[in-house]
């Protein structure tokens, strides 16, 4: 019988690499690499769901707008930041941001243990 295996999400990368950080378990620099580059891929769909609910809080300003004449872009962006649709969209940016950095850090990682491993 063949073994189920989990999908590969920016979630599951992370969740792996940050339990292995905080149980202090040694990480071979080919897993920094390979999550790196894992995370590198995932990441256009993790911007494809930027672009949709960036498109989806814009509309949601462009209703509020057109409600009443008297509204204004303040008063919407006001408003528009004490929705739900707002608060995923921030933390889709902020997990965008995370994973670049990590990818980032991912590779210099790799570099420095692969020339500890070298000396």
């Amino acid at each position: 019988m063949a073994a189920q295996t989990e999908t590969v999400t920016v979630s599951t990368i992370l969740d792996y690499l940050a339990r292995a950080i905080e149980e202090k378990l040694p990480i071979a620099p080919t897993v920094w690499v390979d999550a790196a580059n894992k995370l590198c891929v995932l990441l256009g769909d993790e911007h494809d769901k930027l672009c949709e609910m960036e498109q989806k809080v814009a509309e949601l300003k462009l209703k509020y707008l057109e409600a009443d004449p008297k509204h204004n872009v303040s008063a919407a962006r006001s408003r528009i930041q004490a929705t739900e649709p707002f608060k995923e969209l921030r933390k889709q940016e902020l997990l965008c941001k995370r994973v670049e950095e990590f990818i980032r850090l991912s590779k210099l990682r790799s570099r420095l243990l692969a020339e500890e491993m070298r000396a």
